[in-house]
């Protein structure tokens, strides 16, 4: 994905500091961490997708194997940046999408798709959600949801391992950095992250469309991306 500069957005993501990626209450403890850290510290997160990502071979959907499942993100994160600019609503929408999929997506890879894995881990994520809704606005609320996003990611990309050959998987990767180059030059992604970044769903339950911490975000899709590339070790 492309650098990492404070004053510009990113595919999915707002690697500026977060009071410019749209209104958010401010946590007790978020100030104690600059921007500087808190982008390293998720790009730490980031890197640790690569090796998160176990090698499974799933039988049941062998018969669905084929090419086409390696052009999934890239045109997904094309299809989503031109939807969010013409249409009100999707931030909300991927909101509530997340907050649906991505725990049982994370139970998943605690129990089966990462590396380590043991069934009874997976009890885990209930408590991670908890700590993610209820200090939503501190570091350890941030650090729990982060977790659950990097932890969906991994079953993600297992999945779409197991379906698609792992030249074109590749291919993909490559594909989606270039699109990341081309989106950020046409300057087309400012408001499309906007409305990701702020959609917050009711009650203060936790934001898991993207990773959040301290003064910094990461899109989903980055997370994504890096447990993809951890599928290919």
């Amino acid at each position: 994905m492309s650098a990492a500069w404070p004053h510009r957005l990113d595919i999915g993501v707002c690697r500026a500091p977060l009071d410019r990626c749209g209104p958010r209450a401010v946590g007790h403890d978020r100030g104690l961490l600059s921007f500087g850290v808190s982008i390293c510290l998720l790009s730490l997160a980031q890197a640790a997708l690569i090796a998160a990502p176990a090698a499974r071979r799933v039988v049941a959907l062998e018969r669905l194997r084929s090419g086409w499942w390696a052009a999934i993100p890239v045109a997904c994160v094309v299809a989503l940046v031109f939807a969010a600019r013409a249409l009100a609503g999707v931030g909300d929408g991927l909101a509530y999408l997340a907050l649906v999929a991505v725990p049982p997506l994370a139970a998943v890879a605690l129990a089966w798709a990462a590396r380590g894995a043991r069934p009874w881990l997976a009890l885990g994520v209930p408590a991670l959600f908890a700590l993610a809704w209820a200090d939503h606005s501190g570091l350890g609320g941030e650090a729990a949801g982060v977790a659950l996003d990097g932890l969906s990611a991994v079953t993600l990309a297992v999945l779409l391992a197991s379906v698609a050959p792992r030249r074109l998987v590749k291919v993909g990767i490559v594909a989606m950095a270039i699109v990341d180059v081309w989106l950020v030059a046409s300057d087309l992604l400012r408001a499309p992250n906007r409305a990701i970044n702020v959609a917050a769903p009711i009650a203060h339950l936790p934001q898991l469309q993207r990773a959040v911490f301290g003064g910094a975000v990461l899109g989903y899709e980055d997370l994504f991306i890096a447990a993809l590339l951890g599928t290919l070790r």
